[in-house]
Parts: C-alpha cells; structure tokens; sequence
C-alpha cells in the first residue's frame, strides 16, 4: 500500500503550475508512482501517490527538496496551503 497527499496550493494558478512543473525536473522523485495536478479557482491542487509513506519522508526531509522548492518558485508563488495525507492508498490505473 502506497500513500496518497492531496495538497492545495493558493496563489496564481499559472505562476503555480510553472513552479510545480520546474520542480519535478529540479527534484525528480523515483518513489513517485502518479502524480496528478490541476487548476483551482485559487491556485492548484497537486494529487501524489507514492509508493510509502517512508520514501515520502526521506525524500522531503533532504536538504535538496527544500533547495528545488525555493529554486522553483513553489515558494514564492504559494500564498497559502492545505494538505491531507491517505496511509494505506491503492493506486488503480485503468
């Protein structure tokens, strides 16, 4: 079972969708299997599946995450945030 992170970022949508787009290719993420982003009336919404909750861990608490989100422009265009991670996800890809 993987884990599932529904993260909604408030800020210019086109700025956001940039800035996510520049930081998977600054920070790609092996233990990433899908990863699904769209535009919001308020910024985006970024669905992740990664395939466990300690590669996600390990992954975001290196030096360089932080590095790629300040890189990116996340940083800067985001001007709020709210998330809510699923322990035990599937993932179903038809």
């Amino acid at each position: 079972m993987g884990v599932l992170v529904i993260l909604e970022m408030d800020g210019p949508t086109d700025a956001l969708l940039a800035a996510a787009a520049d930081l998977e290719v600054r920070r790609p993420a092996p233990a990433v299997l899908a990863r699904a982003i769209a535009p919001t009336e308020s910024g985006v919404v970024v669905a992740t599946f990664w395939e466990s909750a300690e590669a996600r861990d390990d992954h975001q608490s290196q030096p360089e995450h932080r590095e790629a989100l300040e890189a990116s422009g996340v940083l800067g265009a985001v001007t709020g945030m709210r998330s809510r991670v699923f322990e035990d996800a599937e993932l179903r890809l038809p």
